[in-house]
């Protein structure tokens, strides 16, 4: 602040500039608009989910939403968390040219969420009635209810690995410079999720929304993959490190 301030008795003017002319700015805005078009899936997801469940009868509507709120937890803490962590590594190994340091470091932060988060699966498949019992059982929210609930939070449980994994792919993608391919599995996913879902909801009510869900992550997974692998192969180990 002073400093700042010694700057008055200068030619010196301290003002805002906005240098929009650089390469750096360019690649900003190149990444950064693809990845716009992808952020309304996951509403969209969940608004469709509902729209469905409003057509299965009373409850169904309360025991989807509360089942999203198990589901989600575990994704949130293990696959979004260490996607995070990971990602300023991918970006230095994938500027360095360092091929065998980024599969490393991804195929190191894929295996480990995707052990936590099948142990959180199979946890919260098991104890999803007991979960759904204490926690919001009683009053108005009986036997049936809890039932119902819990039903829909096990087979939720199935979609965990698939959805959490989507999270280190996707930033290993964009480690590489590329948010187009993401955006590409992510519309290919929201198209399995309805597909698989309006196939199964005749046959089997309510899960059928779970397991269309599961369907549509998994399809994300592999693409994100296909094209990862795609893109791995194409960083230039001759740059220096």
């Amino acid at each position: 602040m002073l400093r700042a301030i010694g700057t008055t008795r200068t030619t010196f003017r301290i003002r805002p500039g906005f240098h929009v002319r650089t390469p750096v700015f360019a690649t900003f805005v190149r990444l950064m608009l693809p990845r716009m078009a992808s952020v309304g899936i996951e509403p969209l997801t969940f608004a469709y989910f509902t729209a469905v469940a409003a057509g299965l009868g009373a409850g169904s509507i309360s025991a989807l939403n509360f089942a999203l709120d198990y589901q989600v937890l575990p994704v949130s803490l293990i696959g979004v968390s260490f996607s995070l962590a990971v990602f300023p590594v991918l970006s230095a190994a994938f500027s360095s040219g360092d091929r065998d340091g980024f599969q490393r470091v991804l195929l190191r932060n894929v295996a480990i969420i995707g052990l936590l988060t099948s142990a959180a699966a199979v946890a919260l498949f098991v104890l999803s009635g007991v979960l759904v019992d204490v926690l919001l059982g009683g009053g108005r929210f009986g036997p049936e209810a809890v039932a119902l609930t819990a039903s829909v939070v096990a087979v939720f449980a199935v979609s965990i690995p698939f959805d959490a994994l989507a999270y280190p792919l996707s930033r290993a993608l964009y480690a590489t410079h590329n948010t187009v391919y993401q955006v590409i599995s992510s519309f290919a996913g929201l198209g399995a999720v309805v597909l698989a879902s309006q196939a199964m909801v005749g046959p089997l009510g309510i899960l059928g929304i779970p397991l269309g869900y599961a369907a549509g992550v998994a399809t994300k997974d592999v693409l994100l993959a296909l094209f990862l692998i795609r893109r791995v192969r194409q960083i230039d180990i001759s740059r220096p490190g």
